[in-house]
Order: C-alpha cells, then sequence, then structure tokens
C-alpha cells in the first residue's frame, strides 16, 4: 500500500480521493457514497454483483481524509460518472447531483 493521492477534490464537504496507478486515475467509492448520504455497504455489495463494474473495480491503499493508509475500493476515473448513475437512493443529495449533472449535460 504506496500509493499516496496524487489528485482530491471536494464534494458537499467530503474530500475525493484520487490516485494514479496503470496510466489511470482512480478514485475512492466510499467517500462518494458518504458526500452524497447513500449507504456504502448496500452499494459496495451490488458493485461487487454487478458483472461489469466489478472486473473494474479493485482496492488500492490510498492516505484518507484521516491520513491514515488505508485500502479503498475503487473504480477508474472513466467509469466512475456510470456507477454514479447506476445508484438508486432516496438521499436528497444523491437527488441534487443528478439534477446537477442533468444541467451540465444539457
Amino acid at each position: 500500500m504506496n500509493h499516496l493521492i496524487k489528485k482530491k477534490l471536494e464534494f458537499n464537504g467530503n474530500p475525493i480521493f484520487f490516485v494514479p496507478a496503470d496510466g489511470q486515475y482512480w478514485i475512492a467509492l466510499k467517500p462518494i457514497c458518504e458526500a452524497l448520504n447513500v449507504n456504502w455497504k448496500k452499494q459496495h455489495f451490488r458493485l461487487l454483483s454487478d458483472s461489469f463494474f466489478s472486473q473494474l473495480s479493485t482496492e488500492k491503499g490510498m492516505v484518507a481524509a484521516d491520513g491514515k493508509l488505508r485500502k479503498m475500493t475503487c473504480l477508474p476515473q472513466r467509469v466512475v460518472y456510470g456507477w454514479l448513475a447506476s445508484i438508486n437512493s432516496p438521499s436528497p443529495e444523491l437527488l441534487k447531483y443528478r439534477w446537477e449533472c442533468y444541467d451540465v449535460l444539457f
């Protein structure tokens, strides 16, 4: 676990971590779920059960918000947005995020 965060952004006050590996950026998914107020355990189970996303997910060692090195489930940046679109939750934060995405796409 020798990866360090190389890129970070904040979403709803939560840090979202990116780490470079294998010629691409990988994004930790649990912080995204926390920022969107979505149940991480449920989404992690869904991710591992999905034939597409499960083959792309991996665990990467990253320095987390608390400064500790942790293994985090990640997806490549190029597919994480599709994964986000697949989340189904009554979370108001997720609904707000979806509206923002639709406005940007429009």
